[in-house]
Parts: structure tokens; C-alpha cells; sequence
């Protein structure tokens, strides 16, 4: 293991299709790496336990009937409350491959004013705290 508890080795079995031994294969289809997509992008995660899935699988999760968190198994349907709450949480905990997607979302909800009080300030500073 990496210095920051990160799997410095591949999984075996998951292949990305094109044979290449992935670091941080999707939990949901073990066919991408957990990341594709970026900071920006359309992967996603779980706001309790911080595991990411990949873009392919964010975007038909309900179409796959995945309900809970292949890994926590935390529900993903909950109120914004609730999700600003699990992103706070996850943040209070060391820092790990979640914190900048976590901080990301956290502004989102700043920004939109979704869960929480509406205070662009508080977006801005998670923004620029994902992009350190």
C-alpha cells in the first residue's frame, strides 16, 4: 500500500477490456477505472464511505436498479440534507482519493443552495480547496 492507504498494486480480474491490470477498478461493473471521468466529470461516489464509480456506471445506476453503495452499502437516494451531511462527515475523516471530488460536491451544494443555505463564498472556498 501507498503512503496514503491507496492500492499501489492492480486487481486481478479487472481488465479494463483492453487487458491493462486496472489500480481502482468501478465496484459496480470492474470494467473501468473507479475515476473516469475527473474531478468535473460524470463519475460519481458514495457520500458515506467516499468509494468512486466510474462515469459509465454513474450514469445508469438507476437503470441497473443499484440503490446502495456496492461498498457501504449506504443508501444513494437521501435529501440534499442528508448528502451535505454525509460530505461533511466524510471530509472530518484523513484525507484520501475522496477528498477533492467531496470537496467538489460539497461547493456544489453551497452553490445551489441545495441542503444547505445558498452562500457562494462557501462554494468558492471548496472549489479552490478540490483544486489544491
Amino acid at each position: 500500500e501507498g503512503s496514503n492507504g491507496d492500492r499501489t498494486d492492480g486487481v486481478p480480474g479487472a481488465s479494463g477490456g483492453g487487458g491493462a491490470v486496472l489500480k481502482h477498478p468501478c465496484p459496480i461493473c470492474l470494467d473501468n477505472e473507479d475515476d473516469t471521468g475527473g474531478i468535473t466529470g460524470d463519475m460519481g461516489m458514495c457520500y458515506s464511505c467516499g468509494q468512486l464509480f466510474c462515469g459509465s456506471c454513474n450514469t445508469s445506476i438507476s437503470d441497473h436498479g443499484v440503490t446502495k453503495c456496492p461498498t457501504c452499502r449506504a443508501g444513494f437516494d437521501v435529501p440534499a440534507e442528508e448528502k451535505v451531511r454525509r460530505l461533511q462527515q466524510l471530509l472530518a475523516r484523513p484525507t484520501g482519493r475522496h477528498t477533492p471530488l467531496a470537496q467538489f460536491n460539497l461547493g456544489i451544494y453551497y452553490a445551489s443552495g441545495r441542503g444547505v443555505a445558498q452562500d457562494v463564498a462557501e462554494a468558492v472556498r471548496w472549489y479552490r480547496l478540490a483544486a489544491d
